[in-house]
């Protein structure tokens, strides 16, 4: 109550807001072909108010088979596109299974941790594979990750 009010009844004002976004959109980047990236397609895909954007990783750049590019079925996956044009339109990035082949040029890094400091959110879905060389964390993501890997895998049941 302010000095001279009678009353501070009109003091409030009850507003309803919706603090949900009107859509989430996901930017989903599975390293490998496998069984689990159904699952996260689907789970994503259940809710109407989820963009999801899907990309895998079928051939790495070390695995040619002599293809040629007009042949394949697939388009190629558009990584300056995603990772410096649109990064900001995405409210989420999954990386699932994903191992560092080349696929990313080692600066994409730089600007998936520049939008993690700015309010974006990062899921890494691993498995062994983070354990590794070709670890994720082991590029200038580390500086955007909670921990590093210490190199081990731990090769039995969880209690």
């Amino acid at each position: 109550r302010e000095p001279g009010e009678l009353t501070d009844a009109n003091n409030r004002a009850i507003a309803l807001i919706d603090g949900i976004r009107e859509n989430l959109r996901v930017l989903l980047v599975s390293g490998e072909p496998h069984a689990g990236e159904r699952t996260w397609r689907n789970l994503l895909k259940s809710d109407a108010s989820v963009d999801l954007v899907h990309f895998t990783i079928l051939r790495p750049p070390e695995k040619q088979d002599g293809t040629p590019i007009n042949e394949l079925s697939l388009i190629a996956f558009p990584t300056r596109e995603l990772f410096v044009e649109k990064i900001k339109d995405f409210d989420l990035i999954i990386f699932d299974r994903y191992q560092h082949r080349d696929v990313l040029p080692i600066l994409y890094y730089d600007y998936i941790s520049e939008y993690v400091e700015k309010g974006g959110a990062l899921l890494i879905a691993a498995g062994p594979e983070y354990a590794g060389e070709s670890s994720i964390a082991r590029t200038p993501l580390m500086s955007a990750l909670p921990a590093m890997p210490t190199g081990e895998v731990v090769d039995k049941a969880f209690y």
